[in-house]
């Protein structure tokens, strides 16, 4: 339910005019959609952190059609429609780190449900099935990231507009610069200053933030406020 109150919170104050998306055929589809829409006097959510919470919430409903398609079809209907809704507002966000986020935690979700008949196979533990798995993952995108010197480039061909590639170098930029703060940390709101002086080396603001929440945690509160973080968000998985 909340996922459909940030979805039309999203839908009724999103401005495609002002705010582009950044493929062609969304922008169209919210330029008629601005045509026929009341539109609610409240300030406009910025389209990426639409699209994150979107994203955020869209596995619940998700995960609710799956427990109720059988017995519970009040439930069943309303977490259907929901997420469809969701579903339509994270795409009208037009934000592909949002989608790409939520790619990636759905095909998590289906090896660890894949994974428990390949554990039967291979006569392993599920969890030990999928933890080595993910090690392999890791250690594969570690690898290819420290290795390739073209990845800048290649997620600049992603599809829309070209910020795919700004965006990582950016985050590889934060990760070198939060070598020199590892432990202590570079202080709370620290980046915008930290990345153009003495990165960029220019007296002027550039960018607010890294585009990557951990980076952020990384540079500006060191290993130890990002561990701190992390651990925060593996104790809430466990209750």
């Amino acid at each position: 339910a909340l996922g459909v109150i940030i979805a039309c919170y999203f839908l009724l104050t999103a401005d495609w005019i002002q705010y582009p998306a950044d493929l062609s055929f969304i922008n169209n589809l919210g330029l008629a959609w601005m045509k026929i829409r009341f539109v609610l006097p409240i300030p406009m959510i910025q389209p990426n952190i639409a699209g994150g919470l979107i994203a955020t919430f869209l596995p619940i409903g998700i995960a609710c059609i799956y427990k109720t398609w059988k017995n519970r079809w009040g439930l069943f209907i309303f977490a259907f429609v929901a997420t469809g809704l969701s579903g339509l507002s994270l795409l009208m966000t037009s934000s592909r780190a949002a989608w790409g986020a939520l790619a990636l935690g759905l095909a998590l979700w289906g090896w660890w449900w894949v994974s428990k008949r390949f554990a039967r196979i291979l006569k392993l533990r599920r969890e030990l099935l999928f933890g080595l798995s993910m090690l392999l993952a890791a250690a594969g995108v570690g690898i290819f990231w420290l290795h390739s010197s073209n990845l800048v480039n290649l997620t600049g061909e992603l599809p829309g507009a070209a910020t795919a590639g700004s965006r990582a170098e950016i985050a590889w930029n934060t990760l070198n610069l939060s070598r020199d703060y590892l432990f202590t940390g570079g202080g709370l709101a620290a980046f915008p200053g930290l990345y153009s002086r003495y990165l960029k080396i220019i007296p002027v603001f550039e960018y607010g933030y890294s585009y990557n929440l951990y980076l952020d945690l990384l540079l500006e509160q060191g290993v130890f406020g990002l561990g701190s973080f992390l651990w925060i968000m593996l104790v809430s998985l466990g209750m």
